[in-house]
């Protein structure tokens, strides 16, 4: 049978670092909660007494979590709930809401960014309705890591891509512009660093994924393709028939 999971876990699995906070009675709000795979994952994990406060909108997957919640709630260990409100993020009656349930001890807001026409709104909320001693679980743009990956891959055969050059340019920017966002609102801000792998045995499979991330350079493999696939054939052989490549997702664990 499964242990109980601590709130240092939840920390952990929401794409924060552990942190020690309370092991039970928890109040947590999740913000955009869609198809809400860190509860479903842990159901009957989630430490007794755990309060969850869950928005999203209809028409998303949160649909599907509220049917799941209702056929499971049965499940949830002693004292736990959770309530999935439909409730727009950007109308100011939602956070009237949110502020009348008194404050968070973990606020997760996970892949809102491009949902929301004002995601400076969202954040400058947050520290309002968090504990003092909570903290703020959010992501946020970071280097591609494929992008960096083939840089690196091709710069050793000598072939140059300023095309890739210029995206990582851009999203260093962007991150650099994001932190700074963060810094305004909150004065504790760590960098978590989530990764997944990628399993390569054919050169022609990573050469087709170069060219789904880089479309619209048709000059550019029409010119190069044979040399690149040669070097991948090299690294994968180098790595006895199996290349692995680790991605990282960019999160941000904030606190007052």
């Amino acid at each position: 049978m499964d242990e109980k999971m601590t709130s240092g876990e939840i920390a952990k699995k929401a794409g924060v670092s552990q942190k020690a906070v309370r092991l039970y009675d928890e109040k947590i709000l999740d913000l955009g909660c869609g198809y809400s795979k860190l509860w479903r994952s842990n159901w009957e994990r989630i430490p007794e007494g755990t309060k969850i406060s869950a928005y999203d909108i209809h028409g998303s997957w949160a649909d599907d979590f509220a049917e799941y919640l209702e056929q499971n709630r049965v499940g949830l260990p002693k004292g736990v709930n959770i309530d999935l409100e439909f409730s727009d993020l950007e109308e100011d009656a939602t956070w009237d809401k949110i502020g009348s349930k008194k404050k968070y001890s973990m606020i997760i807001a996970h892949y809102l960014k491009d949902e929301l026409k004002d995601y400076e709104a969202l954040i400058a909320r947050i520290p309002e309705i968090m504990t003092d001693d909570g903290f703020f679980s959010i992501n946020g743009p970071a280097l591609c890591s494929w992008d960096i990956f083939f840089k690196d891959a091709l710069a050793e055969e000598g072939i140059v891509t300023p095309f890739i050059d210029c995206a990582i340019t851009e999203q260093q920017r962007e991150s650099d512009a994001f932190k700074a966002l963060l810094e305004k609102y909150f004065n504790k801000i760590r960098t978590v660093k989530l990764t997944s792998s990628f399993r390569y045995c054919d050169a022609d499979e990573l050469l087709s994924k170069m060219k789904d991330d880089y479309s619209g350079q048709e000059k550019f493999f029409a010119k190069y393709q044979d040399r690149i696939r040669d070097c991948f054939e090299k690294m994968i052989a180098s790595n006895n028939g199996e290349l692995i490549i680790d991605t990282e997702g960019a999160f941000y664990h904030c606190g007052k």
